[in-house]
């Protein structure tokens, strides 16, 4: 006898495989446009002011830099011909050998001559060690931290400059990339790049987010002579309840984890970085300059100046100065009655010597 076949059966199993096929694929697709790269191969050109640069023999994306004059810089540039339309912004792969940090400058160009750069206070992400740091661009630089070993993604948002912002919404047209290294005077610095590529990544739209967050706190803090000098941090914007922490070689300097920094009389005048938790993916590092100045923070929360010995010495002539000029008139007086009192005594002391020296004859 045969077996009755089964087609309502055999149909749902093909519509649930054909099915499961589709949507599989589709989720490979849908990952893959998320995290997706376009890599650009690196044949940088050279142009430098008032700097050695050295090309590392044994790697050849390496550089050294080594500036002997002020207000030299590197810039590396390179023609390229690439459709960047499709993607959300450039990744680099960098290693700063250095022990101090770098300044660092993007710029792409398009095929109608218009150029943008790093459009101050935008947010770029370093991702090094699993974790992913945001940090403003300042001066239109971005600051490379020191000894840092990872990616750096520049979103092309942070790239356009307000007044061609609509002009390079399209970025199909893309002919030049170039880098400005900011080198500091007589400090060699060395420098990598591993790789460069335009990206599409599927956490953009959180890295994004730190765009919209503003921190409220002074980032040039006074080493104070006395005592301390307390400086407290708000963030604000569309971000869950944070977490400070502060990243120094300094145990005179500290931070609660809700903000309030302490700087002591002791602290050294080091840079440290105030890291800021946005949530358990993402952290923005801002950077705290610290100076030595002649005043501190009273009990009351009140700037106040130290005065140095020589100003003392100073305040203290010219308060005498002015008592003096101020009494002018009594002075006068005085000095009047002194001479009156004086010339009294004298002629006093006078007509007793010579009524002594008359006795002295009659006898």
């Amino acid at each position: 006898m045969n077996k009755k076949i089964n087609y309502s059966e055999s149909v749902k199993l093909l519509i649930f495989s054909f099915g499961y096929f589709f949507i599989f694929n589709f989720y490979i697709v849908s990952v893959d446009a998320k995290n997706s790269n376009l890599p650009i191969e690196i044949n940088f050109e050279i142009t430098e002011n008032n700097t050695n640069i050295i090309k590392d023999k044994d790697n050849s994306d390496s550089y050294s830099i080594q500036s002997f004059e002020k207000n030299a810089f590197v810039y590396f540039h390179q023609n390229i011909k690439e459709n960047f339309s499709k993607y959300e912004g450039i990744e680099l792969n960098i290693e700063n050998y250095s022990e101090e940090e770098i300044k660092f400058k993007l710029h792409l160009q398009n095929s109608l001559g218009e150029v943008v750069s790093c459009k101050d206070d935008s947010i770029v992400i370093f991702e090094s060690n699993n974790m992913n740091i945001a940090k403003k661009i300042k001066d239109n630089y971005i600051v490379i931290p020191k000894n840092f070993s990872g990616k750096l993604l520049v979103p092309f948002t942070s790239l356009a400059k307000d007044e061609t912002e609509e002009k390079m919404k399209s970025l199909n047209n893309i002919i030049s990339i170039g880098i400005t290294l900011e080198t500091k005077y007589e400090l060699e610095q060395k420098i990598k790049f591993s790789s460069l590529s335009a990206y599409t990544h599927n956490q953009t739209e959180m890295f994004l987010q730190a765009d919209d967050i503003d921190v409220i706190g002074e980032t040039s803090i006074s080493i104070p002579k006395v005592g301390e000098n307390i400086v407290k941090y708000q963030v604000t914007g569309n971000v869950e309840p944070v977490l400070f922490e502060l990243i120094a070689h300094d145990d005179n300097i500290f931070v609660s984890s809700d903000g309030r920094l302490v700087v002591t009389n002791r602290a050294k005048s080091d840079d440290a970085i105030l890291r800021i938790r946005l949530n358990n993916n993402l952290s923005l590092d801002l950077d705290i300059n610290l100076e030595n100045n002649d005043f501190y923070i009273n009990i009351d929360g009140e700037t106040v100046q130290i005065t140095s010995p020589e100003e003392i010495k100073e305040k203290k002539s010219t308060r005498f100065y002015l008592k003096v000029r101020n009494n002018m008139n009594t002075i006068r007086v005085l000095l009047f009655f002194l001479t009156i009192a004086f010339i009294y005594l004298y002629f006093y002391w006078n007509n007793s010597s010579i009524k002594k020296n008359g006795k002295k004859e009659d006898n």
